[in-house]
């Protein structure tokens, strides 16, 4: 009872996805049925986690099969909506068959509605195998098809459309008569596109692939998320600081400075001068 105890490395039984044959609904369960750890083998791991729940059609499927249906959803939203949109333009201007879903010069509007269908059919790729039971997704591959590549375009596609809409409104207010997006805004736009996106797909990958999560599968090292983070935060700081001098110059009378707080992670806008933000 008075012995020190001390950190020490804990190596699982079974490595995920894999847990011992006779998990929780595999087997006969005992005479009941229902005694899910009668018959568990301690030195057999046989048995994916998605068998576990029973055979056939099982209550995990079922989940995965619902989060699967929710996530594409938007998507079905969204490429009504490019149809529409094809629908109204000039009959010169119209694309034939599925192509409206590629717009060619596209607005504003399809290209955050474009956006949202890749957001929906990443998510619905994740929920196919949502806790990753199954091995139906696996969890980083050389065609890019994995849970990985899905995590990071799914953190991405958000950065990506704070992008656009702070493009377009350096366009409305600095594009001039014919509201063109000045040459800066437009490489400016480009390059925290590519940025953000290798930022979260290449973090996504090195979270798994580095440190001690290289001991486990599923597991993800820390560090390289927290540095991830602080970089895309970064990200979001060079794209408020052009709407600030914007601010700054279309409202005179207010002065509009990026102002870091006590916390490490976080900037607030202060505004000085007989206007504030909110008037």
């Amino acid at each position: 009872m008075g012995a020190t105890y001390k950190y020490v490395d804990y190596y699982p039984v079974c490595t995920f996805p894999y847990i011992n044959k006779g998990w929780f609904k595999d087997g006969e369960n005992g005479e009941t049925g229902k005694d899910y750890w009668s018959d568990v083998e301690p030195n057999d791991c046989s048995l994916l986690m998605h068998d576990a729940f029973g055979k056939g059609f099982n209550e995990y499927d079922r989940l995965c099969l619902w989060y699967a249906i929710i996530s594409v959803i938007p998507a079905l939203v969204s490429i009504f909506f490019l149809r529409v949109i094809n629908t109204d333009k000039p009959k010169k201007d119209r694309k034939k068959g599925m192509w409206y879903l590629i717009p060619s010069k596209p607005n504003l509007v399809e290209k955050m509605l474009f956006l949202n269908i890749i957001y929906s059919f990443s998510m619905c790729i994740f929920c196919v195998d949502i806790h990753g039971f199954a091995g139906r997704v696996p969890l980083y591959s050389n065609f890019l098809v994995s849970r990985t590549t899905t995590i990071g375009v799914m953190a991405a596609v958000p950065i990506h459309l704070s992008i656009l809409l702070v493009t377009a409104w350096i366009t409305l207010i600095d594009g001039g008569k014919n509201k063109r997006t000045p040459r800066w805004a437009k490489w400016l736009g480009i390059i925290e596109t590519v940025v953000v996106y290798c930022n979260e797909i290449g973090s996504a990958q090195l979270e798994f692939l580095t440190g001690d999560a290289t001991n486990y599968n599923y597991a993800m090292n820390n560090m390289v998320t927290f540095f991830k983070y602080c970089f895309a935060f970064q990200q979001v700081r060079v794209l408020l600081r052009p709407l600030a001098s914007l601010f700054a110059r279309t409202n005179p009378k207010s002065r509009i400075t990026l102002t870091r707080s006590t916390s490490f992670t976080s900037y607030y806008a202060s505004s000085t001068g007989p206007e504030s933000l909110s008037s």
